[in-house]
């Protein structure tokens, strides 16, 4: 592996964890109010007053404080993406495959979201389509080059 590989995959990383820390602390202000609380509908009901889990803290910093959490989307699929051209190298089809399949996947999640209230959610959405606009892009160029490199130029 090259440099230039291990330098993106290093700063991927980076960014994923720093954008996770901050995502769960931003969502640890779910605790201080309980309005706060009763807006999130948190995923888990318990009957320990302040007990929520790492999702409702998710959930929480998506529909309030969507920066990070935008950031940590991003990164991961530049992650997964970057983990699949260099575990694949040559393989074009199937890093077109997985390229559409993370497309395929932040559509679905726009759809899921689409119908809520909130404006981070909204900027959720939005970031989603962009990276799945970018991730048919590279499946799609990907494509192509798994195309014209099976021809024979004489």
């Amino acid at each position: 592996m090259s440099i230039k590989c291990m330098t993106q995959l290093f700063a991927s990383c980076f960014v994923f964890l720093l954008s996770s820390v901050a995502t769960w602390y931003n969502g640890s202000s779910m605790l201080e109010g309980p309005i706060s609380a009763s807006l999130t509908g948190g995923l888990t009901k318990s009957s320990a007053v302040h007990h929520y889990s790492h999702i409702d803290y998710l959930l929480y910093t998506i529909k309030f404080h969507p920066q990070f959490p935008i950031m940590m989307m991003v990164s991961g699929i530049y992650l997964i993406v970057l983990l699949s051209i260099i575990g694949f190298k040559k393989r074009y089809g199937l890093i077109s495959s997985c390229c559409l399949c993370i497309t395929a996947l932040l559509c679905y999640s726009s759809y899921k979201l689409s119908h809520t209230p909130t404006e981070g959610e909204h900027a959720m959405i939005t970031s989603s389509l962009a990276a799945a606009s970018l991730c048919l892009a590279v499946g799609l160029f990907y494509l192509l080059k798994r195309f014209y490199s099976q021809k024979e130029y004489i």
